[in-house]
């Protein structure tokens, strides 16, 4: 409306044969709403609100803003521009900015000048892709033209003249971002988000679903690279994550670290089930690699150990704690191999006998 505000009108009637579209003063007086025209002017106000506007063109009182008809009728206001823009960008089937901007230049969208577009919802969850990332390559040509700036600091012992930090870097580019060095012009802040914001996340669903999920961004995760978005319909969290940057160099690397993170989920439910009132002496956590368990049990620092990440030995400490037990499983009683490797039928029923699972 004037405003700015989009209301919605209910209990409408559709006359194909009427080309304008009247509201009833009567019917919005029935919903609570009081009206008053003075010098060519038509306020209708809620209590002390004025909710609609109208100026006066021969008998009748134009309606301050647009109407735009989508699964319900609303009234919008903003600058004419914007209107127009938006009345042809659902007329066009929801057509990009610029292509509307082309046509405009053409002089095919009539004498009204084209604006700039509004974000559109609709748009969204019909036609939201996954964006390409190409591989990036450097561009520099000479000595010293990629430079990475260090900071060290804080110090304990203040320097002569009370520094505690230090900041190596070599070339005056350092002191701008990327973008303002590449392109001469201050870095665009308008992606960042702040926590809490709207967010929409890309589902592929089917060609005839929505392509997008409305949710709020909630931050960050820990130990991924990624973030977290929470969807308020399904009441569930969405991660977007990447893989892990570790590679082991041999199988019982692998195990050694899948051991140790099974080992801390194993802790966490002990925990959990503790505070329920059950009290659990040990918990066990089963392995197929014999050399995985050895490095488990042994404290001693191996030589071709010595890549791994101190984190992930925090599995040895547990062990000799007593906390979580480490045994070996041979692989016809592993029911983990029916979610990890292709079985025959028999096996895989095996592996649903072992976790107590059966069809009804």
């Amino acid at each position: 409306m004037h405003d700015g505000i989009v209301r919605t009108l209910t209990d409408v009637r559709h006359v194909p044969e009427l080309r304008k579209n009247l509201i009833s003063l009567g019917t919005l007086d029935s919903n609570g709403c009081s009206y008053r025209a003075a010098g060519g002017v038509m306020r209708v106000m809620k209590g002390a609100l004025v909710i609609m506007k109208g100026l006066k063109q021969n008998s009748l009182y134009l309606l301050q803003g647009s109407t735009v008809t989508e699964a319900a009728a609303a009234a919008s206001s903003s600058d004419i521009d914007s209107d127009t823009t938006k009345l042809w960008h659902m007329r066009l089937g929801h057509m990009s900015e610029r292509g509307i901007d082309v046509l405009g230049k053409q002089g095919l969208l009539g004498s009204k000048k084209i604006g700039k577009l509004d974000f559109c919802e609709h748009c969204v969850f019909g036609k939201q892709c996954r964006v390409k990332f190409s591989r990036a390559v450097h561009t520099t040509k000479g000595t010293v033209d990629y430079i990475h700036s260090d900071r060290w600091g804080p110090s304990t012992v203040p320097s002569k003249g009370s520094g505690r930090y230090m900041l190596t870097f070599i070339d005056e580019f350092s002191r701008k971002t990327p973008k303002e060095v590449w392109s001469g012009k201050h870095a665009n802040y308008e992606n960042l988000r702040i926590f809490g914001c709207l967010a929409y996340a890309h589902v592929n669903d089917g060609k005839l679903e929505p392509r997008a999920k409305k949710c709020i961004f909630l931050g960050y995760a820990n130990k991924v690279k990624g973030y977290r978005l929470w969807c308020p319909d399904s009441k569930s969290s969405s991660w977007k994550a990447t893989l892990q940057t570790i590679v082991a160099l041999s199988t019982t690397e692998a195990e050694y670290i899948a051991a140790t993170e099974a080992v801390k989920e194993a802790i966490w439910l002990k925990g959990l089930v503790g505070d329920l009132g059950l009290k659990q002496e040990s918990s066990t956590v089963y392995c197929n690699s014999q050399s995985a368990i050895h490095l488990t049990k042994n404290q001693m620092f191996h030589e071709w150990t010595k890549h791994i990440d101190v984190r992930f030995h925090f599995i040895r400490d547990v062990v000799s704690q007593g906390t979580v037990m480490v045994e070996k499983i041979f692989t016809d009683e592993n029911p983990a191999n029916m979610m990890t490797k292709h079985i025959p039928e028999i096996k895989f029923k095996h592996c649903l006998d072992l976790i107590s699972i059966s069809s009804i």
